[in-house]
């Protein structure tokens, strides 16, 4: 099929991966054929038998055999609200999911987790997170209080591709690559001064799985980029230290 993908945002996926990576992502899709217009609202949509019609706010006319619309999601709070639950861009819980009234929780896309890792409350919208904090409020309600607060992650496969991210960009000032942007093939560390924040991988799924138990730590980037060096051994000699 011929597609074109209309875009609103400056960069593809930029609000979780950050300008620069998400150009990587919006390059991949380009490379596959795609016709991906970033900056670029719909102003108008007519249907006919004959197709669909959508006019950018470019002053752009795109004719399509059919129109697939993705307009996010916003978390139903309203219920909540009114039988008193704090609310603040989601469900607010604490690290196990216990809201703000005794005896009701919250978990998953609708929840504002408290992340101790973070240091403030967040919001996730991936079935990984939404299966963990299910299993803690379980926990929580039976009286076996445990936690969850290992670094998100979420993955996409996208043609032949498989990309990964994991952790949060908060706080992140540099970027650094390990492998070959050229290839397709790497993976970018996200730091915050010497603190590995998060990262996003390209077909590098075992560096995804090492930055899982990297995240939050004192690393040094210069060891990151070395393809020489082993993400696991780094991570066991820091434990160790």
């Amino acid at each position: 099929m011929n597609v074109t993908v209309i875009e609103q945002a400056e960069n593809l996926l930029g609000n979780i991966l950050g300008a620069r990576v998400g150009g990587y992502c919006a390059d991949l899709h380009r490379r596959n054929g795609v016709d991906l217009r970033t900056g670029t609202g719909v102003a108008a949509v007519d249907t006919s038998d004959h197709g669909v019609r959508i006019t950018t706010t470019t002053g752009d006319v795109v004719e399509a055999d059919a129109a697939v619309v993705g307009i996010g999601i916003v978390p139903n709070v309203e219920v909540a609200a009114a039988s008193g639950l704090a609310v603040d861009g989601g469900i607010v819980v604490d690290a196990v999911g216990r809201t703000s009234v005794p005896h009701v929780y919250a978990a998953g896309d609708v929840a504002s987790r408290y992340s101790p890792r973070v240091g403030g409350h967040i919001r996730v919208e991936h079935f990984d997170n939404a299966n963990r904090q299910a299993g803690v409020v379980a926990d929580t309600i039976v009286g076996r209080e445990s936690l969850s607060d290992d670094p998100h992650w979420f993955w996409s496969d996208q043609y032949s591709t498989n990309i990964q991210f994991t952790g949060t960009d908060f706080g992140a000032t540099d970027l650094v690559v390990r492998g070959d942007i050229d290839t397709g093939e790497f993976s970018v560390f996200y730091l915050s001064g010497e603190t590995l924040t998060a990262a996003f991988a390209m077909d590098r799924g075992e560096d995804i799985m090492a930055a899982r138990e990297l995240v939050g730590k004192r690393v040094d980037a210069a060891l990151l980029t070395d393809e020489d060096t082993d993400l696991w051994e780094m991570y066991e000699e820091l434990e160790q230290a």
